[in-house]
């Protein structure tokens, strides 16, 4: 399953709390070049720093990397968790299985992710 979601409706906190079958996949790595070579070597802070920061170049290979990675994490039977950027959607919503799109009204309760059915959209 595929989930667009806002910036600051809990996609790392929801990741988290629902286990190792849902991956919060941020698109920062994959939008600039960044200085780290191995990213997970990276606190989870050093990469919330980075996210904000105005000295990254662009990769070229944007959103075509990121594209692949959701789908890689996807076909390995993942819940991918990733923020609304237009082309990223656009591409995806291509695809006959649909993303759904959350918003800040998106709650998780006792480990699930629920929504008042108006806020959540499928394509």
């Amino acid at each position: 399953m595929l989930i667009a979601a806002y910036t600051g409706c809990g996609k790392s906190t929801a990741a988290q709390q629902l286990g190792p079958d849902v991956v919060d996949l941020p698109s920062m790595p994959y939008r600039w070049l960044l200085p780290y070579k191995d990213l997970s070597l990276c606190s989870a802070a050093e990469l919330e720093r980075e996210k904000g920061a105005f000295h990254h170049i662009g990769d070229p290979r944007f959103p075509q990397n990121y594209i692949l990675e959701i789908l890689r994490a996807e076909q390995s039977g993942k819940t991918v968790l990733f923020p609304t950027i237009v082309p990223v959607i656009n591409a995806l919503g291509d695809d006959v299985r649909g993303i759904f799109l959350l918003t800040r009204s998106v709650i998780l309760s006792q480990g699930r992710l629920i929504s008042a059915p108006a806020k959540c959209h499928r394509f």
